[in-house]
Order: structure tokens, then C-alpha cells, then sequence
């Protein structure tokens, strides 16, 4: 499968169009996004769209962001799985 077959492949999977470009340009930053569940799809679509535009600052204030929601949940979700096995 060639990187254009994948990239189309994920696109459609989550329902963002990314171009294959900005995949390669933010590989981390794409899954957070796609990920994220704090944002509705026009969301995500929008700053799909931006990140090419975006100052160095942004990009990092974004990854910092996202990154923190992510870590945030799955502390949150480990907590809750550590809670739900003590009460069994």
C-alpha cells in the first residue's frame, strides 16, 4: 500500500480530508487531532486546514493542548478503571 493509498485510507476513516503533505509535516499532530474528543469534526477539519499557516508558537501551543488532553483522559480513565476494580 503507498503512502497516498494510506493517506486516503485514514482520511476517510476519520472523516477528515488531510492532505498528504500536512500528514507529513505534523505526524504527531494529526492523530491528536483526529483523536481529540473535546472537538466536533468541523473542528477538527478547521485546524487540519490551518496548520500549514500557523506560526512555529501556535503549532506548539496546539500540540501542548492536545497533548495535555490526551494525558488528561487517560489518567482520568485509569482512575476510574482502578475505582470500578476495587469496588468489585
Amino acid at each position: 500500500m503507498n503512502s497516498s493509498t494510506t493517506t486516503a485510507a485514514t482520511a476517510v476513516k476519520s472523516g477528515l480530508n488531510v492532505p498528504a503533505e500536512t500528514r507529513e509535516q505534523f505526524t504527531d499532530l494529526i492523530p491528536l487531532i483526529e483523536k481529540s474528543p473535546s472537538m466536533n469534526p468541523e473542528e477538527k477539519q478547521y485546524w487540519v486546514d490551518v496548520l500549514p499557516i500557523m506560526t512555529k508558537d501556535q503549532v506548539a501551543n496546539l500540540r501542548d493542548i492536545l497533548g495535555t488532553e490526551k494525558k488528561q483522559i487517560t489518567e482520568a480513565n485509569d482512575a476510574y478503571k482502578q475505582g470500578a476494580e476495587k469496588t468489585v
